[in-house]
């Protein structure tokens, strides 16, 4: 899906992510020293349909925005405003939903979210959200639609 180079010193380095567009329960990714994801669960769906990669490739730019775009409400966007997001906060569908790392307590922190713009689409139209854990090196996605 995404594949974030770092240029600093990190865990990993590099973050590949992947998940797959039909999870309708929050999903979990670890990956090994070189950022590679491998899913710990919940497993896929097992209706026995394959999984196909994606076949647009691109390549994006990171821009830093005005503080007037910390904040955006996916209900007033209207599907007018970009809320493809990198760090900061997010734009929830339905309402918070921070994910705990497998076996502990500790919550996952925000990396990124991908508007239904992005080619899925749930429901009449959505968000994927991506949570990242440095220490343990693991991923969770959380998918909310209208």
């Amino acid at each position: 899906m995404v594949t974030l180079d770092s240029s600093e010193e990190k865990s990993v380095p590099g973050l590949s992510i992947e998940t797959c567009a039909n999870s309708l329960e929050p999903t979990y990714y670890s990956h090994d020293a070189e950022g590679r994801p491998t899913p710990i669960g919940p497993f896929h769906s097992d209706d026995g349909s394959a999984i196909e990669p994606a076949s647009l490739v691109s390549t994006v730019r990171v821009a830093a925005t005005p503080p007037r775009w910390l904040r955006q409400s996916y209900g007033i966007s209207n599907s007018r405003q970009n809320l493809f997001r990198l760090g900061g906060l997010p734009s929830w569908v339905q309402g918070p939903q921070f994910p705990l790392v497998p076996g502990t307590d500790r919550e996952v922190k925000f990396l990124l979210q991908f508007d239904s713009l992005a080619g899925f689409f749930w429901g009449s139209g959505g968000m994927l959200y991506v949570f990242w854990d440095e220490k343990s090196r693991i991923t969770c996605h959380v998918s909310q639609w209208t």
